[in-house]
């Protein structure tokens, strides 16, 4: 097969653009000057395999740009593709762009590392996926971190039983200078997510009360700015209402002075009246129907705030008393 251009992926023997892999994290990391693969080079603290199998290959870069992008920065990322996959050659020319990545063999031998990683191409870590599996491991003492990848047999996952099936895809760590048992967690709490459903990010801790406050009156300052450009509208509705009404006024007097002129003017004028109170009778009863519904929608809104109040109450609060 010939070799693909730049910036291409290849899926079923079929060439698409991909937006490059990123190099770097997003944030400034300490990085050795040497890159991974050169011999003088140390050892990462992490190594992560990502069998291609029969995944394609826009998956599997997928993937490893999201290893990549996380805020592990000893890390290396080892591709391991068959020398038959039809995208071989395309991997292995995007994979040289970034000195992290390696493309070796389905059956390479035991990395020197920390951590070994095993990672199927259907997972999609977040930026904090690899840091807490790695501090799970150093916190615990775990030998193997088992994460079954989101996406499929739900209620399982539901039950915490999805990591001890051998046919769910799982991400699998462990730790190469020894340790015992094997932990397994929840995509949720390391924050992991896959091709079929996105990861799950983590709530943020609780703030303290200065920030709660801070928050509370910001967005009290919110609704009263809204208050005021809601009082600021109905004013302005008030006001174009009143002078459209003068100016019907007005309109029907100089009809009527047009009308006492002749019988031709007369008759013109008595034909346009006749037109509108046909008109005014016809639209009456969608008029009446806007006017129910507003009422309604009026009536509702001061229902489930009533009901708001008898399910929340205010706090109650001793009364201030001057000089007490």
């Amino acid at each position: 097969m010939a070799a693909a251009p730049r910036n291409t992926r290849v899926e079923k023997d079929r060439f698409v653009p991909l937006r490059a892999i990123r190099a770097l994290p997003s944030h400034p990391a300490q990085v050795s000057s040497q890159p991974p693969n050169e011999p003088g080079a140390p050892a990462p603290a992490m190594i992560v395999d990502v069998p291609l199998g029969e995944a394609s290959a826009a998956e599997t870069l997928a993937a490893v740009d999201l290893v990549l992008g996380g805020d592990l920065a000893s890390l290396e990322v080892r591709v391991l593709v068959a020398d038959d996959h039809p995208g071989r050659a395309a991997l292995a020319e995007l994979c040289a762009m970034e000195p992290r990545v390696r493309l070796i063999g389905p059956d390479p031998d035991p990395p020197e590392c920390e951590v070994h990683v095993v990672m199927p191409p259907v997972a999609r870590p977040g930026e904090r996926t690899l840091v807490a599996i790695q501090r799970l491991m150093a916190d615990d003492g775990t030998g193997v971190v088992v994460v079954p990848v989101p996406g499929r047999l739900r209620m399982l996952e539901r039950f915490g039983a999805a990591s001890r099936l051998p046919g769910v895809a799982q991400v699998r760590a462990r730790s190469m200078n020894g340790g015992g048992g094997v932990r397994r967690v929840g995509y949720r709490a390391v924050e992991l997510g896959s091709s079929r459903m996105p990861r799950v990010i983590a709530p943020p801790p609780p703030a303290d009360l200065s920030a709660e406050r801070s928050e509370h009156l910001r967005h009290r300052a919110r609704a009263a700015t809204n208050r005021s450009r809601t009082e600021r509208q109905a004013q302005r509705l008030a006001r174009e209402r009143m002078r459209i009404g003068h100016e019907r006024a007005r309109s029907q007097l100089l009809d009527r002075r047009i009308a006492a002129t002749g019988p031709r003017y007369w008759l013109s004028w008595r034909v346009r009246r006749m037109g509108a109170i046909v008109l005014a009778i016809a639209i009456k009863p969608w008029q009446l129907f806007k006017r129910g519904r507003t009422m309604f929608r009026r009536f509702r809104r001061k229902a489930v705030d009533r009901v708001r109040r008898l399910r929340s109450p205010q706090p109650k609060t001793g009364r201030h008393r001057p000089g007490a």
